[in-house]
């Protein structure tokens, strides 16, 4: 499986959620790499739940930004984050149900869903801040 490269195109220049969502690409190739059966149990299990920490608290600090500064989708880009967080919830459980497979899954899931989600719907409220600015 390859790796998830952080690219320019996902830079939205709002630098603090820059650095949250490259973060969040280095968890997801830290259990991409784990995930190879190489590593025992505990620690594919630690990476897991690190990632999905730092995903959680990265839409929740995104989700304060858009409400302080009035972005109007708000509530369709919330509606967006419990539905990936949800999803990713039945997959880390069936991990810890047994299915270790899950964890590579979980890497292809959240990585496809990020690159998509930042240059979708991050994208519009960069923009939206970008015109309040300007």
């Amino acid at each position: 499986m390859s790796e998830l490269l952080w690219k320019p195109r996902y830079e939205l220049g709002i630098p603090f959620i820059d650095e949250q969502h490259k973060r969040i690409f280095f968890l997801l190739n830290q259990l991409q790499l784990a995930s190879d059966g190489s590593r025992d149990r505990a620690e594919v299990e630690a990476l897991l739940a690190g990632l999905m920490r730092q995903t959680g608290e990265h839409f929740h600090t995104e989700e304060t930004f858009m409400l302080q500064m009035g972005f109007d989708d708000i509530e369709a880009h919330r509606q967006q984050h419990a539905r990936l967080m949800d999803g990713l919830y039945g997959l880390e459980a069936r991990f810890r149900d047994g299915d270790t497979s899950m964890a590579l899954l979980v890497t292809t899931f959240l990585g496809s869903w990020l690159r998509h989600h930042i240059q979708e719907g991050d994208r519009a409220y960069a923009d939206f801040l970008a015109k309040r600015a300007g």
